[in-house]
């Protein structure tokens, strides 16, 4: 029975080492998959989260919170106001966001939840980052012609 009871530790010692005949097994190649963001820009709950997801495509070193619009859970500008990101409590929001802008037209990237408002350059380096979908909004008032010539 001793015997036996040997035999069996060192059986189960070597399965446990993992014996084989000498040779270490190679590891796994190590393979890093890229995330891409989602299609639909997914959710955000901060306008922070979303500057620092896009991996600096947002020039934004001084965020300044700035009051609420309609619709807008929290809202930061940056770079001397020329990009604005929104979290808004719901899609609803990103569409009073799309109806507002067209009394002065502008360039937006959108997600669930969330808007940026900036130059369409800014708008298509943050999008590799963001994912979403960028919407260019022309301005339908009749002022609008008088403010840009």
């Amino acid at each position: 029975m001793p015997k036996t009871m040997l035999t069996v530790v060192i059986l189960a010692c070597a399965v446990l080492a993992g014996c084989t005949n000498g040779e270490r097994a190679a590891p796994a190649p190590f393979t890093s998959t890229p995330t891409t963001p989602p299609v639909d820009g997914g959710y955000f709950t901060e306008p922070r989260e979303i500057v620092a997801k896009s991996m600096g495509t947002l020039p934004c070193q001084d965020l300044t919170e700035t009051r609420q619009l309609i619709g807008a859970r929290a809202q930061v500008t940056c770079s001397d106001g020329d990009i604005v990101v929104r979290v808004h409590e719901n899609h609803q929001g990103v569409d009073a966001q799309v109806r507002l802008l067209k009394f002065t037209g502008g360039d937006l990237l959108m997600g669930q939840n969330w808007t940026v408002n900036a130059s369409p350059d800014v708008l298509s380096a943050a999008q590799k980052h963001l994912g979403g979908r960028i919407q260019h909004i022309p301005c339908e008032e009749p002022d609008c012609a008088l403010a840009d010539s």
